[in-house]
């Protein structure tokens, strides 16, 4: 692995035992194992700026799959166009435990796909995330909402992370001041019913 060029694609068959490691093992654009067990967290959060990556085989879990999405919306750098992971064998997919504490649009007539954004915005393109839930794993992808046709799912999720920036502002401001006065609250609710107005006439075909 040391010896392959940069742009080098990688593709691994074989077995390969349990405390297998390398730094350079998910940095290639494009690598499939058969075989991943081996992998660890941090495999998967050193990723950067490669373009796909399949794992047949893992012992990751739901949890897991939580844990690198919230990385990857926080991350300052893009991580990955798409990758394919299938989960521990006997894994039962939890779609909640997957999507904890993020925010994400899923679309109504099928729950088996769900939009997120990036909270970190900066020297990123690919701040748009598509989370496919599929029988024994999932699949994630990244797309640029300026290029790929995803400005529609943008445009909510911003509104969306606007609201829940707004929401939590309300309550620090409530925790610090011990309480608004009549006016702050009347104009914070104004502001917040224009969010869910917006909202509203933007979103017609997905469940927030």
């Amino acid at each position: 692995m040391d010896k392959l060029p940069e742009k080098a694609e990688l593709s691994i068959d074989s077995d390969l035992p349990l405390d297998y490691s390398h730094p350079k093992a998910l940095k290639f654009p494009v690598t499939r194992y058969k075989d991943a067990r081996w992998l660890k967290m941090e495999h998967l959060l050193s990723i950067r700026n490669v373009d796909l990556i399949k794992l047949e085989s893992t012992n990751f879990d739901c949890g897991d799959v939580n844990q690198f999405l919230h990385y990857w919306s926080d991350c300052d750098k893009d991580m990955i166009e798409q990758i394919n992971i299938t989960l521990k064998e006997g894994t039962e997919i939890d779609e909640q435990e997957m999507i904890k504490d993020l925010i994400v649009i899923s679309e109504k007539d099928s729950g088996s796909l769900v939009f997120m954004k990036a909270r970190n915005m900066e020297n990123r393109k690919l701040v748009v995330g598509e989370l496919e839930f599929r029988e024994n794993g999932v699949t994630f992808s990244a797309s640029d909402p300026s290029e790929e046709d995803c400005l529609y799912e943008y445009s909510i999720l911003e509104l969306l992370h606007q609201k829940r920036d707004f929401e939590e502002n309300i309550r620090k401001m409530e925790k610090e001041f011990r309480g608004l006065r009549d006016s702050e609250k009347k104009k914070l609710q104004l502001e917040m019913e224009e969010l869910e107005r917006k909202l509203k006439v933007l979103n017609r075909d997905y469940v927030v």
